[in-house]
């Protein structure tokens, strides 16, 4: 047969199929993409001949971490409980460091479901640390475009969420990055238009760096509060 100028040999095949499998050949030769048993029978084999030696359980797994971890900022952005977690502190009822607790133990529940993702391969470097953020701009829309300062080990980007509120997301991705297990610095810039800035730092010169963060971080927490009221 000729097709275009190329030539196709084709080989005839007879088999017997179970009823069960038969039944899965024909729920895919009626969707539009296949159309044909030969079409779906040489997709199946083009995927196995893909797929020869990987642990598809653990790819699925993966994906199904992956998938948690997508709709993971959208969930804690727009949850019930934060919005009433937040009248609450503004009543006096609760305090914000108590509410920020929650969203720190959500966010690291949802990142070790995730971290097969996330934390694969990763190792405390700032290349490694600018890949994360730069994955977080993708798939998350927390932050902006990344522009990455390898010099001056620091990568910057826009908040894209809850502009008016940036604490939290400012306390998500904190945790996020600790959870990594990266030695880093983290600001959040206000003159124009919100902006990170995430510092990488040597593990030698972490322990001041983050005992500082740690206090800017209360600081803006405790400046939150004030505007709520």
């Amino acid at each position: 047969m000729c097709v275009e100028g190329l030539v196709l040999v084709l080989f005839e095949l007879h088999t017997a199929l179970s009823e069960r499998h038969r039944k899965v050949l024909n729920s895919f030769v009626e969707r539009k993409e296949y159309g044909t048993q030969r079409a779906v029978l040489e997709r199946a084999l083009e995927l196995l001949e893909a797929l020869d030696g990987v642990n598809v359980g653990e790819l699925l797994e993966a994906q199904k971490a992956r998938q948690g971890l997508l709709v993971l900022f959208n969930f804690v952005l727009v949850n019930c409980e934060l919005i009433e977690g937040l009248v609450r502190v503004a009543l006096g009822e609760s305090t914000m460091e108590a509410l920020f607790e929650e969203i720190r133990q959500y966010t690291l529940a949802e990142f070790k479901t995730a971290q097969k993702v996330v934390a694969m391969k990763r190792v405390n470097s700032f290349s490694d640390m600018a890949e994360s953020l730069t994955f977080y701009h993708k798939h998350l829309n927390i932050i902006g475009e990344v522009h990455v300062n390898e010099e001056r080990h620091q990568v910057f980007a826009r908040l894209n969420t809850f502009k008016v509120m940036p604490e939290v997301p400012l306390e998500i991705l904190n945790t996020l990055l600790e959870a990594s297990g990266y030695t880093f610095d983290l600001r959040l810039e206000e003159e124009s238009h919100p902006i990170f800035i995430v510092t990488w730092v040597p593990p030698d010169t972490y322990s001041a760096v983050k005992e500082q963060r740690e206090k800017y971080l209360k600081s803006r927490r405790e400046d939150l509060i004030v505007r709520l009221r």
